[in-house]
């Protein structure tokens, strides 16, 4: 009897991890009615399970974030804490989504606390920019508290650094290159501007022309 609950908790805990997945995914994709549902049963389930919340709680509050509720974004985020163990990749995506929440309500000073802090672990244990949960990058949500204090050329020096860290993560790349060209427009730096707008439209391109091979290949 025990083996067979071991064998049944066992599937049931593939299959939790599968929507949290999935969850991300949709995420991913924009595609938020779909993706808050299924992240909600997976967060519900994992919790019965007393597996690590982290995953899908913290999708939870991106999608909170993306649907502008911050309150409700603070709340996954509380829950995600408790699966992010201390000065590892848990904590540093934790650490963003929170930061992005307190950017979104307006507390600068409390999101660059983060930001910093994040900067300093993958400084001390070198973690890398996915770092198997999602992409860490600190710079690029500096630069959106440096716009919010109308400091855009210290926010262009961020994105900058950002790219040069991404290196092949080009969706990121890709929204980086876009803000840049936007920021020195606003500058009034027009050649860079222009510069750095080719730069985005050749790697977007890119992109969809490595979709069309794979949708092709499929």
């Amino acid at each position: 009897m025990g083996s067979e609950m071991c064998i049944r908790d066992s599937g049931k805990a593939f299959w939790v991890n599968n929507m949290g997945v999935l969850g991300g995914y949709y995420l991913d994709k924009k595609n938020f009615s779909q993706g808050l549902k299924i992240s909600k049963i997976a967060l519900k389930e994992t919790l019965k399970l007393n597996s690590n919340p982290f995953y899908s709680a913290g999708n939870l509050a991106k999608y909170m974030l993306k649907l502008k509720q911050p309150d409700s974004a603070a709340y996954f985020v509380t829950i995600a804490k408790k699966g992010a163990t201390v000065d590892t990749p848990l904590e540093l995506v934790t650490l963003q989504t929170e930061a992005q929440y307190y950017i979104q309500i307006g507390d600068l000073m409390a999101a660059e606390k983060n930001l910093m802090r994040i900067k300093k672990i993958i400084e001390t244990y070198n973690v890398s920019v996915l770092g198997g949960v999602g992409t860490i990058a600190p710079d690029y949500y500096l630069a959106l508290v440096r716009i919010k204090q109308d400091r855009p050329l210290e926010a262009i020096v961020l994105l900058k650094s950002d790219i040069a860290r991404l290196k092949n993560v080009r969706d990121d790349i890709l929204r980086d290159y876009k803000l840049m060209a936007e920021l020195y427009q606003e500058t009034g730096q027009y050649d860079l501007a222009a510069e750095t707008y080719s730069r985005f439209i050749d790697l977007q391109n890119s992109l969809l022309d490595d979709q069309d091979k794979l949708r092709v290949i499929g």
